[in-house]
């Protein structure tokens, strides 16, 4: 098999996995309109801050200079976060099933495997309010579902 059918074999099979969450209530596609994007951002933005200083931050409540400070304090090399659409992964919006499909975090998935058919979530946030719920657990557990069932192996 070439190297570009592998390639495109490994989209396929994701692209798959990723409709049968969209179809399944877990998940909802990031739009690629300006305001989306901006939204996912801050949430991705809290999910740094937290991961990195351990406290939560109301992105909702960010002037413009707070949020480019913390962008550059949390980010990688000090960069300002990047349109999520770019790069090696699908944005979606974590759903809330519990609430009526609520977006309630961000999630997304790469776009190809790595290794030995192994699939990467490179974001996993959770807003505050809607913790303790098992959103990302469940999440996590519908896409190894998908993955196996794609015929991908999981991780462990």
């Amino acid at each position: 098999m070439s190297t570009t059918n592998w390639y495109e074999e490994q989209q396929s099979t994701i692209d798959a996995c990723c409709r049968q969450l969209v179809a399944q209530g877990v998940l909802e596609p990031l739009a690629r309109d300006e305001e989306e994007t901006r939204r996912w951002n801050l949430w991705e933005l809290a999910s740094l801050v937290e991961g990195h200083f351990h406290m939560q931050l109301d992105v909702t409540r960010l002037s413009e200079m707070e949020r480019l400070a913390y962008e550059r304090r949390a980010s990688f090399e000090g960069n300002l976060l990047a349109s999520p659409h770019r790069g090696y992964s699908h944005p979606f919006w974590l759903l809330d099933g519990l609430d009526g499909g609520r977006r309630a975090g961000t999630f997304a998935i790469a776009t190809m495997t790595y290794g030995l058919d192994l699939v990467s979530i490179s974001s996993l946030y959770v807003e505050p309010a809607a913790r303790r719920r098992h959103l990302a657990r469940g999440a996590l557990e519908a896409a190894v579902s998908q993955v196996v069932v794609e015929g991908l192996r999981q991780a462990g």
